[in-house]
């Protein structure tokens, strides 16, 4: 049942195909790993660059917005000269993690023919050892239960040709499943397959096992763990068919983390399939950005004044810096310890107006001193935000969050993702980050003025509103079914805020506020576990007596469902993304608790 089209006819050209993640491959070096009567054929060179990484970045590597930026290169670059040139034979030459090139064989699997290649360790030539078969490569008896079972659940599938994968590690992040299939070379080598009928071997064997899963464990879903070289994933990623088989977990081996295994993507899952951007939707982004590169320039401008007001008073901090007229010292602790708004690297940086993609959706280059956005998210926050100056201030907070998490938190690109695995740590941080950014978004708006309570108090609801909608930027493509417990805390943390803001009426009322980070939660919703991180199911059916907790001026409240406090409908509001019932089903319960 595979989708392999490599038995096709003698090619008219060739389109070289240089998958290069990890790596740069050169023409030269793949020309001579071609046969010779190839060399010689029409060809088409197409370098795959938009994904780029370092083998030490990969724990923690943002997988589903490099699959998104591969899906969107080879679309825009690969596709279009595969359709140009349907006679013609694809030669794949991969440097990538066994996921991406996995995905992109699976992505590409059904449009042409292939041949593949791959580079060996001892001598970094791409050519295939010998034509033949190797004696060398001897595979273990594929064992393949008879019985069928029906049930949901998960099937464990280890390759091991390169090195042996072990039990032990994949149970440690499958503990359980409906069984357990070892695709395994006598001998594993990182050069075992020398010619590309030891690769056909390879691909046979696991044709058979996810047929045999399709049919034996048809509402299974497969968690392939392999080490194999990029070619090989690259040949099993084509052999699965999105119209048969079940989908397929892939993951990252890294020797530094535990579990060693991190899960990484999931082929033909419908949910992740991305469609291209209009022009229309590109024009949009362009524009988002240059506005950002706008608001970017007037925060440097008010961080210079801010400088210029600091120098007579150094030992100021950080509100005083940007707010001289706050007399109340209502924060404490690690609050006042935030760096000033000039010490952060906004005050030296620009915006890419070039870029259009990054594998997350938005980056700091420290190098260059840019922020890179990506097209995707530009759209989906312009998709948020209908009002062009509530767009400006989302933002302009965003920038400002970042900002901090760049100076006083050390969190970068690299490191954000690593620290998730730490939830409550990270629930702090984005508190920090959150609350100087809304102060410092109000010393920059209300420069030169002298607002009155009621317009402080409008601008401080206003402003957490902007914050909340854009979290749902980040959410709005996300999975309905659970969310990240980290991320609801957050979300309940700042809807709380808001109606206790509604109820303030000046500037130190807001700031007694904004001092004190509520301690909530949700307890009751089923709890899963993925990738080092936690989950509440967003199902009801899994909803286990939903109660809500509050930590207020030291006692403990405890709200279970009930007329008055709608305990459930905050759970439903986030898997409706009905932010109308989380705020209501909020205030059916702050009402019942006075100062």
């Amino acid at each position: 049942m595979t989708r392999d089209k490599s038995e096709a006819a003698a090619p008219n050209g060739i389109i070289l195909v240089a998958h290069e993640v990890l790596a740069q491959i050169t023409q030269e070096d793949m020309l001579a790993a071609l046969p010779p009567e190839y060399r010689d054929l029409p060809r088409e060179v197409v370098y795959l660059r938009a994904v780029s990484a370092k083998l030490s970045e990969l724990p923690g590597f943002d997988w589903a917005g490099a699959r998104r930026l591969q899906a969107d290169e080879v679309r825009g670059r690969l596709q279009s000269v595969i359709d140009s040139n349907p006679t013609w034979r694809v030669q794949y030459f991969g440097a990538a993690p066994i996921p991406l090139a996995m995905e992109l064989g699976y992505f590409i699997g059904g449009w042409a023919a292939v041949d593949v290649y791959q580079q060996r360790h001892d001598t970094h030539a791409w050519s295939w050892l010998r034509a033949s078969p190797s004696s060398n490569v001897q595979f273990q008896t594929l064992e393949l239960p008879k019985e069928r079972i029906t049930a949901d659940g998960h099937v464990v599938v280890r390759i091991s040709v390169s090195h042996r994968v072990d039990a032990l590690e994949t149970a440690a992040v499958i503990p359980m499943s409906l069984g357990e299939i070892d695709i395994a070379l006598l001998s594993p080598h990182e050069d075992a397959l020398e010619s590309i009928a030891d690769l056909a071997a390879l691909r046979e064997r696991f044709d058979q096992v996810i047929d045999w899963a399709h049919a034996a464990r048809p509402n299974a879903e497969l968690h392939v763990f392999s080490a194999v070289t990029v070619g090989a994933a690259f040949r099993l990623g084509m052999a699965v068919n999105p119209t048969i088989h079940s989908p397929v977990h892939t993951y990252q081996y890294s020797k530094a983390s535990s579990p060693r295994y991190e899960h990484a993507l999931v082929l033909q899952r419908v949910d992740e399939l991305v469609k291209p951007l209009s022009s229309e939707q590109v024009a949009e982004a362009a524009g988002l950005r240059s506005q950002i590169q706008e608001e970017l320039a007037q925060i440097r401008s008010v961080a210079t004044e801010f400088r210029e007001r600091n120098q007579a008073d150094s030992g100021q901090w950080w509100l005083k810096a940007a707010l001289p007229i706050v007399s109340e010292e209502v924060f404490r602790g690690p609050m006042r310890e935030l760096a000033k708004i000039f010490e952060t690297p906004l005050v030296e940086s620009t915006v890419d107006l070039i870029s259009t993609a990054t594998a997350d959706s938005f980056c700091y280059d420290a190098p260059s001193r840019m922020w890179r956005f990506d097209d995707r998210f530009l759209v989906a926050l312009a998709e948020q935000f209908t009002d062009p100056r509530d767009r400006r201030q989302a933002v302009r907070l965003l920038l400002l969050h970042e900002g901090l998490h760049l100076k006083t938190h050390g969190l970068t690109g690299a490191t954000a993702p690593q620290v998730r695995r730490f939830p409550k740590i990270v629930e702090e941080l984005d508190y920090q980050a959150d609350v100087w950014a809304f102060l410092h978004d109000f010393a920059i708006q209300m420069t030169g003025k002298n607002p009155q309570a009621e317009e402080t108090r409008a601008f401080f609801i206003k402003v957490v509103t902007v914050a909340l909608d854009t979290f749902w930027t980040f959410d709005a493509a996300g999975e309905q079914q659970r969310i990240e417990i980290r991320r609801l805390n957050r979300y309940l943390i700042w809807y709380w805020q808001l109606l206790r803001l509604e109820g303030t009426s000046d500037l130190p009322g807001v700031l007694r506020i904004l001092a004190n980070r509520p301690v909530i939660e949700i307890a009751g919703p089923k709890i899963e576990s993925s990738d080092n991180r936690v989950f509440y199911s967003l199902d009801p059916a899994k909803f286990n007596e939903p109660e809500l907790g509050l930590l207020y001026k030291q006692r403990i409240f405890r709200y279970g469902q009930s007329p008055g406090a709608r305990v459930k409908d905050v759970l439903l509001g986030f898997r409706e993304r009905n932010k109308t019932k989380i705020r209501d089903a909020l205030r059916s319960i702050s009402d019942q608790i006075t100062d």
